[in-house]
């Protein structure tokens, strides 16, 4: 190892960015350059080789474009990512590394000697295609190269005024695809996080680890039933709730950048806010695993009624069975519905899972409001 790849590996590990790497065919001696220098603990929060291709595929989903492709360091890099901030403890910087590559061998292979590397992070990502001339190296020299270009597109991506850059011959070609989100709004619409949270101060984390009670609604407006039922769940709870609002519905359009921040608005001072682009519970359970789910009796109700799945009581269980197995369950409070008061013991909760739902009673919490009454008493 050079002392210039010595210097730069210290400057990544100074950082306060933490990476997965997964890395296929080529660029292992990248992690063990990194895993050589200092501080390496500081940085690598994993490092996977899924060599095989069932291995990969797992990982990937995808295979018909074949391991050694833009689509395929992409999926493993969004999964790296994911990776990654699944293992952090807090909220510093991510960043999941890829590689996927061809190099020389011991046999004659009809496909190009190529690797790609792809850095993906909050906002944005690279795919970079290295191009190599055949019989030009080694497979030992065309590893060391592989590895050190994805040193320089790491490097490149937490300093990005360094400008790092690898030494290829005239022979070999080597070109990038950059992808840039100006917000996390737009990060979010364009499916390069799952979620972001909005601190009751302003400040913004991108997929930010999260379990705890959490109340999920459009709050079109907040309204004072709101708030209640947050600072009724933390007491019965004895954890944080956080309000989350879903930028996707299932049978409505997204919701736009500028409509999501004037709903954010109303939360300031008053309670930390995540947002994703997950309008099912059992889709919020694979983004939020571990969590309680704060619900109103109409809400429990569609749940576990089969009309809302199809009419197929077979796709209502197995949403169930996926949220209980994401270790999520659900608080149910009251309100009134057709004139009455009704809770969780109106609905018919199938006995396989009563036990991922708790009522609050009435003498405990009720309030009697609701955000489409005040929006039509508005017009």
């Amino acid at each position: 190892m050079d002392f210039s790849t010595k210097n730069t590996i210290t400057k990544i590990h100074a950082s306060d960015t933490k990476i997965v790497l997964s890395l296929t065919g080529a660029g292992s001696s990248a992690l063990n350059s990194l895993l050589a220098i200092a501080g390496a603990s500081k940085t690598i929060l994993e490092g996977l080789v899924p060599y095989s291709d069932a291995a990969l595929h797992d990982i990937t989903g995808t295979q018909e474009e074949g391991a050694v492709s833009e689509k395929t360091v992409l999926a493993l890099a969004k999964w790296s990512y994911f990776r990654a901030a699944d293992l952090r403890g807090n909220c510093t910087k991510i960043l999941g590394i890829s590689c996927t590559a061809a190099i020389s061998t011991d046999r004659e292979r009809k496909g190009a000697n190529q690797a790609y590397v792809s850095v993906w992070g909050a906002d944005g990502s690279t795919a970079a295609h290295l191009h190599m001339k055949k019989g030009l190296r080694t497979r030992q020299q065309e590893e060391a190269l592989v590895s050190e270009l994805i040193i320089s597109e790491i490097a490149n991506t937490i300093f990005p005024n360094s400008a790092t850059t690898i030494n290829i011959s005239s022979e070999d070609s080597l070109k990038r695809n950059k992808t840039v989100f100006a917000t996390p709004f737009d990060s979010l619409i364009g499916k390069q996080i799952r979620s972001f949270m909005v601190t009751s101060k302003g400040e913004i984390y991108e997929d930010a680890k999260f379990s705890g009670a959490i109340l999920s609604g459009s709050f079109n407006p907040l309204h004072l039933g709101h708030l209640k039922l947050a600072e009724t769940a933390t007491q019965l709870l004895d954890k944080e709730t956080v309000f989350e609002i879903s930028a996707a519905n299932v049978d409505k359009p997204p919701l736009k950048s500028s409509e999501i921040k004037k709903r954010i608005q109303q939360f300031r001072n008053k309670a930390n806010t995540l947002v994703s682009f997950a309008p099912l519970f059992s889709q919020k359970s694979a983004v939020y695993p571990g969590s309680t789910f704060v619900i109103g009796h109409d809400t429990a109700s569609r749940l576990v009624n089969p009309k809302y799945y199809d009419n197929e009581k077979r796709a209502m269980f197995a949403s169930l069975h996926e949220i209980e197995a994401n270790g999520c369950d659900f608080l149910v409070a009251g309100r009134v519905d057709a004139g009455s008061f009704r809770g969780l013991d109106d609905v018919d909760v199938p006995v396989r899972f009563k036990d991922m739902m708790v009522g609050i009673p009435e003498t405990i919490f009720r309030v009697d409001q609701s955000s489409s009454k005040i929006r039509d008493e508005g017009n």
